[in-house]
């Protein structure tokens, strides 16, 4: 601010040389005064020379009013340089130089504030010495000779990074033998500054690691900056795309039903609809089991799997946008699904002499049964005490009814089916038979068998009484 002569770097320059030079400034002048001769990078050229620089501002005066300079006079050359710049005046005033008498200009352009953040808008400048630019996103600034060279993120592949925020670990090292320190800038995709901050310093020839978290923001392609800077210098910048995408769901909960689970969460922003990712096994899955799960996308944020068997299933779901980006995957969920028991298997009949105490009759303490998905298992079973009522020393037939008693909450019995089984109680075969030949006959004699009083006993050839 002055009142005449007023420049964003020079006031008057008289013969001398401003040149590879830049002024991001607003100039005014704070009173009247005839022949103000405001510019914005110098008031006055008087045989001088402006060369190869820039102005981005605004600049207000009366008289003689110009982007780059006010009042150009005595063969003074402005040349190869461009200014994006609002004027306001009363006389002579230009975007460019407010009046030139018996100067030179040459190659001289106006240009927008977006058109000064691109190199393709800015051919005069010399980018493989002198200038740097953060394409789209800054103005040029004065290169320095040293490189970031990044290892990580990956400068060639997109970032992920949740909507809601998380960590991006920083890697590489610095090319050159001064110490810089590591800048940021992120960008949207059209390339609006949204974050910008310093990471921190680095040596020379060192390498580091910086944590950064941007915050939420949402689901889309960003531009992450990151350059160093040593003075008022700055090295080339290395872009890497950032790919935000949708949030891992919160509040995955899965309830277990008749061969069927149901899952559901919370809405996820940005999120169009959701991909549900279901895989069978007893492991939870890694990262790129669930690649080879079976998947159903929904609108809603429920979501039943039906017909499912025996055994443990794993399920995620991830949030999609509208231009199919897929989101983080929430923590995996687990469940059995309730699976009735469909049938018994049919035991045979067991044998017993009598006198055959229970415990020994050789009741199963296992059945197998078959599920309604068709699997099989050995259930554990609980025998009654038989109908009629087991008695060791009266032979007949006695029915027994199991209770299935299933080893785990996923094997249900709606149906109530048991296993049965008959235990026979026999009469038994009389023990020490012996024969003994007499005259035209035969002496038998044996040990009585343990019967059911009442009982008798039959020998070939018809009953005989007693036994001895």
């Amino acid at each position: 601010m002055g009142v005449s002569r007023v420049g964003g770097l020079v006031g008057e320059n008289d013969q001398g040389t401003v040149s590879d030079s830049y002024a991001i400034v607003d100039v005014s002048q704070y009173q009247y005064a005839v022949g103000s001769e405001m510019g914005g990078l110098v008031g006055r050229n008087s045989g001088g020379k402006v060369s190869g620089s820039y102005m981005v501002g605004t600049v207000t005066g009366n008289f003689r009013v110009g982007g780059l300079v006010g009042y150009n006079q005595y063969e003074a050359i402005v040349e190869n340089s461009y200014a994006a710049v609002t004027v306001s005046g009363d006389n002579q005033v230009n975007q460019l130089v407010g009046q030139n008498v018996s100067g030179m200009l040459i190659g001289i352009y106006a240009r927008s504030q977006e058109q000064m953040k691109q190199r393709s808008e800015l051919d005069l400048f010399d980018f493989i010495h002198t200038w740097a630019i953060l394409d789209g996103v800054s103005y040029p600034y004065f290169k320095h000779s040293g490189r970031i060279a990044m290892t990580a993120p990956d400068p060639g592949a997109a970032y992920r990074y949740p909507a809601n925020g998380g960590e991006v670990d920083i890697q590489g090292r610095v090319d050159g033998d001064r110490m810089l320190t590591l800048r940021y800038v992120l960008a949207d995709g059209s390339n609006n500054k949204l974050r910008e901050g310093v990471l921190g310093p680095v040596s020379g020839g060192d390498s580091f690691t910086f944590t950064a978290n941007f915050g939420p923001l949402n689901p889309g392609e960003y531009s992450l900056w990151l350059w160093g800077t040593y003075g008022a210098t700055g090295t080339e910048g290395t872009k890497i795309r950032l790919q935000v995408v949708p949030a891992a769901p919160a509040g995955l909960h899965v309830t277990e039903e008749e061969q069927a689970v149901r899952l559901t969460w919370s809405p996820v922003t940005g999120a169009v609809k959701y991909k549900v990712y279901q895989r069978k096994g007893d492991a939870a899955p890694g990262p790129g089991d669930w690649e080879a799960a079976e998947v159903s996308e929904v609108h809603a944020t429920t979501h039943a799997f039906t017909g499912l068997g025996y055994g443990r299933y794993w399920f995620t779901v991830s949030g999609v946008t509208a231009d199919g980006t897929e989101g983080e995957r929430a923590p995996a969920v687990s469940a059995r699904p309730k699976v009735p028991v469909a049938s018994v298997e049919t035991l045979g009949d067991i044998p017993v002499k009598t006198g055959t105490p229970l415990n020994q009759a050789g009741l199963p303490d296992k059945v197998q049964v078959q599920l309604a998905d068709g699997t099989m298992l050995t259930l554990s079973v609980n025998w009654d005490g038989g109908s009629p009522a087991y008695h060791e020393h009266k032979p007949g037939t006695y029915t027994f009814t199991g209770t299935l008693l299933p080893a785990d909450s996923a094997v249900i019995n709606p149906g109530g089916l048991a296993a049965t089984v008959r235990v026979i109680v026999q009469i038994a075969a009389p023990d020490e038979l012996e024969a003994e030949a007499q005259d035209r006959a035969v002496q038998l004699r044996w040990k009585a068998a343990d019967v059911y009083p009442g009982s008798a006993v039959i020998l070939p050839g018809g009953p005989c009484a007693g036994g001895s």
